[in-house]
Parts: C-alpha cells; structure tokens; sequence
C-alpha cells in the first residue's frame, strides 16, 4: 500500500512538474514535494497495515509501524544501492544545492517525518477499526 501510494504521488509531482528529473534545481518545493509525498505513503500503508489487525492495540500498533518504516527504509536504500548511476547522481542532483550541514538536516527530517507518518498512520488505523 505504501509503495503504491507513493508511486501515485511520485506520478503526480512528475505530471505538475514537482520533484521530477526535469526540476534539478533542487528547490524548496521539490523538496517539500518529497517529504510529504513519502510522509503521505507511510501514513497510508500503517492506516492500511493497523486495520487488517484482527485485535488492534496501541503499542503493537506503534510497534507495526515502526516496522514498516524499517522495512520501506531498509527496501529503498537496497534498490536505490542496486539500480543504475542514474539514480543516485538524481538524489546527489536534489541535494546539491543545499551545504553538507543543510543536507544532512533535511534528510534527517525526512526519516523523522517518515518514521512519524508509519507509526501515526498505523495508530490512526487502530484508532478507526477498534470503534466498530
């Protein structure tokens, strides 16, 4: 769910011209697009992970989202490692503008916000699914 959540989104921002390899200026949309684009996904993949739970707990539903932003992590980083050149010059391409210290910054706020979207998505399934 996640994956084709944020295929979609990635489909989107290419059709508005938002964070696709034609934009490599890296601006301050682009990156905004990315954040929320892999924000969004997570959150929808925990919604959708929590409520095929079939007894839904708070912290077994924080602890499944956790694991699933360590598997989406752990998955991307292994395809981004086994893909072409191509993909990683067009991620250095989106941090190129930024210093090394502004960087490192915004990719650790993508993780944070990434990892806040799985486990908040996945409590917000909880949340949904035990009220009925």
């Amino acid at each position: 769910m996640a994956v084709g959540v944020m295929v979609f989104l990635a489909a989107l921002g290419l059709g508005l011209d938002i964070g696709g390899p034609a934009s490599t200026d890296g601006s301050f949309l682009d990156r905004a697009w990315a954040g929320a684009m892999l924000t969004i996904s997570l959150f929808a993949g925990g919604f959708f992970l929590s409520s095929s739970r079939p007894a839904p707990v708070w912290t077994g539903a924080a602890l499944q989202g956790l694991v699933l932003w360590g598997l989406f992590i752990s998955s991307a980083l292994t395809i981004t490692a086994l893909s072409s050149a191509r993909a990683t010059a067009f991620l250095e391409a989106r941090l190129a503008g930024a210093t090394a210290s502004t960087a490192d910054g915004l990719l650790a706020a993508f993780i944070l916000l990434m990892l806040a979207g799985a486990i908040l998505g996945s409590m917000a399934g909880t949340y949904q699914f035990s009220r009925k």
